[in-house]
């Protein structure tokens, strides 16, 4: 979870090693809490800046406040200010560059826009199912743009994976690739940050028919699952 701050110019500001990994630690689980989401790091690209733009550090009410951006999976940036407290320190205002392990508490303030980072959050939960043997993985928190994997136990003919790509290919409306090795693509070319949870829901239906139609292939045995992620 460290890797998602990014500290910039940091000899000018002296933080150190164990204030930087606290406040990567403290507020990337505040960022998940707020967003409902435990495994947010390893499904979006959320990151933090400091320094990149000069940081202002000042002191009111026994917090110390800073500046800095966070910036979302569509790489925008927007600014935001945390703070951090502690009893420990006299001078606050250089806590920053001390030792803090177990002595700090940190906190985004007001400013987090976090109903506008939720709109990247696809809370769907991963579905399992197994019909006549053949599982199938379902995990759309990518949506709208999908992956789907096919493990074999034999291999496929090319006849074969055409014939399973053209049962995906029958929405006219969803962009679907050739097999590249055992993947096919799926782009629904719909906007990431504005498809409705309509879309979604003909989405899931679409996926599952496609599965569907795929088990009843007589060669269907050969795979010994689908994922789709």
């Amino acid at each position: 979870m460290e890797d998602w701050v990014s500290y910039f110019y940091e000899e000018k500001y002296n933080f150190s090693e164990s204030f930087k990994n606290e406040l990567s630690k403290q507020l990337g689980k505040t960022l998940q809490s707020r967003l409902e989401y435990e495994n947010l790091f390893q499904d979006y690209f959320f990151n933090l800046f400091l320094g990149m733009t000069e940081i202002e550090i000042t002191e009111k009410d026994n917090f110390v406040f800073a500046n800095a951006e966070i910036i979302s999976p569509d790489s925008q940036s927007r600014n935001i200010t945390i703070c951090w407290k502690s009893d420990i320190f006299e001078n606050r205002l250089e806590i920053h560059k001390s030792e803090v392990e177990g002595k700090i508490e940190f906190f985004f303030c007001s400013d987090l826009p976090i109903e506008e980072l939720k709109k990247y959050i696809k809370t769907k939960k991963q579905k399992n199912k197994i019909i006549d043997k053949l599982k199938f993985e379902i995990n759309l928190n990518r949506f709208p743009d999908l992956v789907v994997k096919f493990e074999e136990k034999e291999k496929l003919t090319l006849e074969e994976k055409i014939e399973i790509s053209s049962i995906f290919k029958k929405n006219k409306d969803i962009h679907v690739s050739e097999f590249i090795e055992n993947l096919i693509l799926l782009d629904f070319q719909i906007d990431s940050q504005k498809f409705n949870e309509e879309e979604f829901k003909v989405a899931e239906k679409y996926i599952n028919q496609s599965l569907n139609l795929i088990k009843k292939l007589k060669y269907s045995e050969k795979i010994s699952q689908i994922v789709v992620e």
